[in-house]
């Protein structure tokens, strides 16, 4: 017999990020529905809202997930933000230090989606300071045309990614990208996967 439903509220600070979220609640917690979507554009808007979040939270369960933004210790910045024992239904992630190294974390995957032969896979991509810098340098190694003109940048000093960069990244995301592999090179990813899974135990 089926679970019923659990509704979720979420809140982001981009579309890949909602893509990942996304993926994680399908993969992990299928019971659960999105009800309300909450884009921050950016980690400044959320942070504001994370007391109101934690409120509502009390009456539907909330994800909220930012990127650390190179601010230090996630653990540190975690316990700045929440300032007390969030409720159970209230759950807050950080990617370290930004939501592609959770994505990069899937390396072998990711770079069969870049078309990428040559790279050598990274031990933690927690480590990596400026992972989608990581990512656009695998795209300038592809082998395919679509996928340097989609990610890249179209002139030095412009933009610093190309016009399609959220367009492959959320396609492969949502159709690709393997959350086991990933937990294993990315701790922050692996916690977040550990409370999603500890807030599904407590409403089974």
């Amino acid at each position: 017999m089926a679970s019923s439903p659990v509704y979720i509220n979420i809140a982001f600070e981009d579309i890949l990020s909602e893509a990942v979220i996304n993926r994680l609640l399908s993969q992990l917690w299928p019971e659960a529905v999105v009800y309300k979507k909450f884009h921050g554009r950016g980690s400044g808007y959320l942070k504001a809202r994370l007391q109101a979040f934690m409120k509502s939270s009390k009456f539907i369960p909330f994800f909220v997930l930012i990127d650390s933004d190179n601010e230090g210790c996630a653990k540190r910045l975690l316990d700045n933000l929440v300032k007390r024992t969030p409720p159970s239904n209230f759950i807050f992630r950080i990617a370290v230090h930004e939501i592609e190294s959770w994505v990069l974390a899937d390396f072998e995957n990711l770079k069969k989606a870049l078309n990428v032969k040559s790279g050598r896979c990274p031990s933690n991509t927690d480590s990596i300071m400026q992972p989608k810098e990581y990512i656009l340098d695998l795209a300038r190694k592809s082998g395919s045309n679509s996928i340097r003109k989609s990610l890249l940048p179209i002139r030095v000093g412009g933009a610093t990614q190309g016009p399609g960069y959220n367009s492959v990244m959320v396609q492969f995301v949502s159709e690709r990208w393997d959350i086991g592999k990933a937990s294993f090179l990315s701790e922050s990813l692996n916690r977040a996967i550990g409370c999603l899974k500890a807030a599904r135990e407590k409403r089974l």
